[in-house]
């Protein structure tokens, strides 16, 4: 699934309102994320790297990330398992 997102549309409502102060919240737009929002991302080339994605599911999602390590975990356990046996009843019985 693919999501574009345009970095110049501004939000209907501003998410820190009700949290940072006007100081704090001057503060974050003036740092680096307020200079990676406004300046760095339109800078980027979004035709470039979009062609390294597969065009019908989009970038990897968080969802895909941890299942592979889940697996990947899984496998390593298995393993250490076998070899704990292993250890343990000896291979006489193999």
């Amino acid at each position: 699934m693919q999501r574009i997102v345009n970095p110049k549309q501004t939000r209907l409502f501003d998410p820190f309102d009700n949290v940072l102060t006007e100081k704090k919240h001057k503060r974050l737009l003036d740092g680096w994320a307020g200079v990676f929002r406004h300046i760095i991302l339109e800078l980027m080339p979004v035709e470039t790297i979009s062609g390294h994605f597969d065009p019908a599911m989009g970038r990897p999602t968080k969802f895909a990330k941890i299942s592979k390590k889940s697996r990947f975990l899984n496998d390593i356990l298995y393993r250490l398992h076998l070899i704990a046996a292993l250890l343990v009843f000896g291979t006489k019985g193999w």
